[in-house]
Parts: structure tokens; sequence; C-alpha cells
């Protein structure tokens, strides 16, 4: 298994965009580098107007900050950058549920505790599960 470094040999680079919510645009390429398969890559582009991609962190309830940690701190802020991008792009629940194995597997890499991964994977699985018409209808328009 890849190290952190070797996972995501990028910084996260980015702006804070007030808008309610603590989301960041990114003013450079962040990338994630898959140890066992090179089509798994990924690398997320420099913020275009165009697509509006922000990313949020890890979308955690503040319930759950005390338990989890907050949206941007914490050994898992990488991974949640990759996950973003991902379920932004995802047009079907399988390629939403690809995205999550994937979260699952970098919160490994990223040395995230084996019960907070499960908490976390179970929380994007419930996020997609309470937005499989938003997903659905992603695929339908493109």
């Amino acid at each position: 298994m890849y190290t952190k470094k070797q996972a995501f040999p990028l910084p996260f680079i980015g702006e804070y965009v007030p808008r309610g919510l603590a989301e960041f645009k990114l003013h450079h390429e962040f990338k994630y580098i898959d140890d066992d398969d090179p089509s798994k890559n990924v690398t997320v582009p420099v913020y275009d107007p165009k697509l509006k991609f922000l990313t949020d962190g890890g979308s955690i309830p503040p319930i759950a900050y005390l338990v989890i940690g907050s949206p941007w701190r914490g050994k898992y802020v990488e991974a949640t950058i990759i996950h973003d991008w991902e379920c932004f792009l995802a047009k079907t629940l399988e390629e939403r549920k690809a995205a999550d194995k994937k979260f699952y597997k970098m919160l490994g890499i990223l040395g995230v505790s084996h019960w907070k991964k499960r908490a976390m994977y179970r929380g994007v699985r419930m996020g997609a599960w309470w937005n499989k018409k938003k997903i659905l209808a992603k695929g339908k328009t493109d």
C-alpha cells in the first residue's frame, strides 16, 4: 500500500468560498494515485467557473464533530476532496458506490483508525442513499 505522499503527491491549495458552508475552490490540481490500479487514479482540476465544483471537505454533521472531527481537520481531508470530486462526477449508483469504496481505501492510506473509517464509510453510503434521486437525475440529463 502506498504512503500518504505517494498516494497524494500534490498539496491541497484552495481558496475559501463564503457561502454558508466551509467550501473551497482549488487553485492547483489535486491528485490521488492508486497503487493497485492506475485506471483508478484521480485528478481534481483547478476551479473552473463552468463546472462550479467546490469541495466542503468532510460532509460531517456538527453533532458528529466530537467523535469524527470537523470537515477540514483530521487525517481524512485529502480523501474527502477526492471523494467530493468523484461524487460530483458520478452519474450512476454504481459510480457513487465505487467512489465510496475508494474513499474507504484512501482513509486507510491516510492512517484513519479502523472504527472511524467504518463510521465515515457508513456516512457516505447513507449520503448516497439520501441523494439517490439526484445521482440518477444527473445520469439522465447528460
